[in-house]
């Protein structure tokens, strides 16, 4: 039996700012924006096993940047298991996932 409960969603971006200040000219500031990021986090139990479960996106500025996603994992108890990512209900990806109880594995995972 699956339960899962959702609780907090996440957003952020990432920017730089550069400055230029020079003797004779007022300082100059330009900032820009790296990327955005949006995902959530959650808990579920299955089959009496609790886990903590975090995806996160990152759309990287550029047309040319591929999108990553991340995925932070940890359950309760030591298991061995697999990570499967689904597109449409088929598995498009499936990763060897062993996780030791209180420890957290992350996968990051380039899309397109």
């Amino acid at each position: 039996m699956q339960n899962v409960y959702q609780r907090d969603i996440i957003t952020y971006k990432r920017a730089v700012s550069e400055s230029s200040v020079g003797r004779s000219t007022e300082g100059t500031m330009t900032s820009r924006i790296l990327s955005y990021s949006f995902g959530y986090k959650s808990e579920m139990e299955i089959d009496g096993v609790a886990f903590n479960f975090k995806p996160i996106v990152t759309l990287p500025d550029g047309i040319d940047s591929n999108f990553v996603l991340t995925v932070d994992l940890n359950a309760d108890q030591d298991i061995n298991g697999r990570l499967e990512l689904l597109r449409g209900g088929e598995v498009v990806s499936s990763h060897e996932a062993p996780l030791k109880a209180g420890q957290t594995g992350r996968l990051h995972w380039k899309i397109g």
